[in-house]
């Protein structure tokens, strides 16, 4: 089962902390008794690698699992990644990007949020243009006055704005 509330671990952190640690293997060591080269290990382990069915096959013979043990691991790992986020996630991002850009003192970061909103598809649709509206006028606020009246006005108006379509867009 997929857990929907956090992304699970990726095989690689189980092979590391399940099989090689409790078993006092090194990668290295792994990788010859595999003859395999070591920087495929290494990049599993560091999740920047996946398990192919050949791997899975390798994995269970040496460790006395099966290869579905790995290949679920992987396939779990995979969709949890793909799986789109809600409205009400999304909105969480934008609010987080605009704390931090709020928090940071930096007008430069403020444009960062709008990244986001586009990075998240929510562009010019009604509910989110006074949100983009707010947080441009933020930015040229930001760039124009002096950093004692941070924060500018318009990003608290910003801020209310995307309150408001986070709570229409959970509804």
């Amino acid at each position: 089962m997929i857990p929907t509330n956090r992304i699970p671990a990726h095989p690689g952190e189980v092979l590391l902390e399940d099989f090689l640690r409790p078993m006092n293997l090194a990668q290295t060591t792994l990788a010859n008794k595999l003859g395999i080269p070591v920087q495929r290990i290494n990049e599993i382990v560091n999740g920047k690698r996946g398990i192919t069915p050949e791997t899975a096959f390798m994995f269970a013979g040496e460790f006395g699992t099966t290869p579905q043990f790995w290949t679920t691991l992987q396939a779990n790992y995979d969709l949890s990644k793909a799986r789109p986020m809600t409205d009400a996630e999304r909105a969480a991002e934008i609010v987080a990007a605009m704390d931090h850009a709020l928090a940071s003192g930096d007008p430069n970061k403020l444009t960062s949020v709008l990244n986001v909103i586009a990075r998240n598809g929510w562009g010019g649709g009604t509910p989110l243009a006074a949100v983009i509206h707010w947080v441009r006028k933020a930015v040229e606020e930001a760039r124009t006055m002096a950093t004692r009246n941070w924060p500018p006005p318009a990003a608290s108006r910003a801020k209310a704005e995307l309150k408001k379509v986070a709570r229409h867009r959970a509804a």
